[in-house]
């Protein structure tokens, strides 16, 4: 039976006698559990986080959590002019491991997030990229149970998130409980097995992506680029026309994808060569606009 890591029961919070950043949060996290907090900037994702660590005191409610966590953030401290390997080893000698035991481990998260070619460089040089990467060895490598992510993909390249993806799926396997906090919907589409869609302080909708993306019953979108004007004529039945131009046509459908040969012969047949098919299925981005009104903002790609 999962252990359960984190309650949080009619959560809410304020600065001063300022408006409620947030208002009557409730949910668990067992053990295993990836639970992501999905919102726009100022949706009270990061003060949520920051309440999970015990940095700031809820206005009213109650957070139980079994042990003390590891956090990452942007604005996770390093000794800058260290090298990367000696904050790494002052971190894990003051969770209490042995020298011999945070050598290994610090060799290990530093390959794990391609820091090995520069682990003796003082931090103080690092990119931000690099920056984020350390943060995250130095998260993992605490070996809490519980770990408090915020924004965990800021300034990763796609490497460095697909490490990260595939490094919150092997530790959730071994029971890590992991809370974070992100605008991406792609990747707490990817990872989440929880996620709370915050707006203005409070929980829009809950559940697991695959159950809200369902409950959606949003159509998939196909958009074609031609090499010629599309046809005139209709798409094939139960296929809605969206948009039509001289550079191509956007079909839409419940689970438009399965159609897809269906598409091509009827492009086929009326003559008009096609450049590309791009499909969009629905996402956790569309359960957003859908619950809040509000679209979240697109994650830039980082070289």
């Amino acid at each position: 039976m999962s252990e359960r890591r984190v309650r949080v029961d009619g959560l809410s919070f304020r600065y001063r006698s300022d408006r409620k950043v947030l208002d009557g949060i409730d949910f668990e996290a067992y053990s295993g559990d990836v639970v992501g907090l999905l919102g726009r900037n100022g949706s009270g994702k990061t003060t949520l986080l920051r309440l999970l660590a015990g940095l700031l005191r809820p206005t009213s409610g109650t957070i139980e959590i079994e042990d003390a966590p590891a956090v990452v953030s942007d604005g996770t401290p390093f000794l800058e002019p260290l090298s990367a390997r000696d904050n790494l080893l002052a971190t894990l000698a003051l969770r209490g491991m042995d020298a011999e035991e945070a050598r290994f481990t610090a060799d290990f998260y530093m390959r794990c997030y391609r820091l090995s070619d520069d682990a003796d460089r003082p931090v103080e040089e690092f990119s931000l990229g690099m920056r984020r990467r350390l943060a995250l060895a130095e998260g993992f490598a605490a070996n809490q149970q519980l770990i408090l992510l915020d924004e965990p993909t800021l300034g990763l390249d796609p490497a460095g998130r697909d490490r990260l993806i595939a490094m919150l799926s092997e530790h959730s396997g071994d029971g890590l409980t992991v809370v974070l906090a992100t605008n991406d919907a792609g990747f707490a589409q990817q990872v989440c097995d929880q996620v709370l869609l915050l707006n203005d302080g409070r929980v829009a909708a809950r559940g697991t992506p695959a159950t809200m993306i369902a409950a959606l019953e949003a159509r998939t979108l196909l958009e074609i680029v031609t090499a010629a004007p599309p046809p005139s004529a209709a798409p094939p039945d139960g296929l809605t026309l969206v948009v039509r131009s001289v550079a191509g046509l956007t079909l839409a459908a419940r689970d438009a994808s399965r159609r897809l040969p269906e598409v091509w012969a009827w492009l086929e047949a009326a003559a008009c060569p096609v450049r590309e098919i791009r499909v969009r299925e629905p996402g956790l981005a569309d359960v957003f606009l859908a619950h809040t009104g509000v679209e979240l903002p697109t994650v830039p790609e980082v070289d």
